[in-house]
């Protein structure tokens, strides 16, 4: 184990120091917070009323465009029930992408089980206030945005 030790510290000296703490620029945005404390109250009720198979987890900031092939200005999120995951996802634009995918269960799969977008959010942020918006620019509050991700994971 030292010697692993010891060849790794090796191998961070000769790193390009840009890489050094490259987390620093992981500060969650507003928007994608503020959606997430919703999913985060709702689920915990869901869960309260004995729905024990739906989770929330966070997604570290260098996932998002690994996957969805935009540049993510923060971290997003992911809704998981029993059948099915819904993506929160953040890109550099000032938008929210929601995607949803159902989950592969056994071999039989009866579901269109692609990744679907179910619905982009506009927003905009002043002085820390966010408001969203739909395709019609018409406001969105962010209760509605995760009642409608919970109700289509749900169904």
């Amino acid at each position: 184990m030292d010697k692993f030790l010891e060849e790794i510290n090796k191998l961070s000296s000769k790193v390009d120091k840009s890489e050094i703490y490259p987390e620093s620029n992981s500060i969650n945005p507003p928007a994608i917070d503020l959606l997430f404390k919703f999913s985060e109250k709702g689920i915990n009720e869901l869960k309260s009323n004995g729905l024990g198979s739906v989770k929330l987890h966070r997604l570290p900031f260098d996932l998002v465009p690994l996957f969805f092939h935009f540049e993510s200005s923060g971290e997003g999120f992911v809704i998981s029930t029993a059948k099915k995951y819904t993506f929160f996802m953040q890109s550099a634009d000032k938008k929210i992408f929601v995607f949803g995918k159902a989950k592969k269960i056994g071999q039989a799969v009866t579901v269109n089980d692609k990744m679907q977008q179910l619905f982009n959010i506009d927003f905009a942020e002043n002085d820390g206030d966010v408001t969203f918006y739909d395709s019609t620019n018409k406001e969105l509050k962010p209760d509605e945005i995760v009642l409608l991700a919970l109700n289509w994971s749900l169904n």
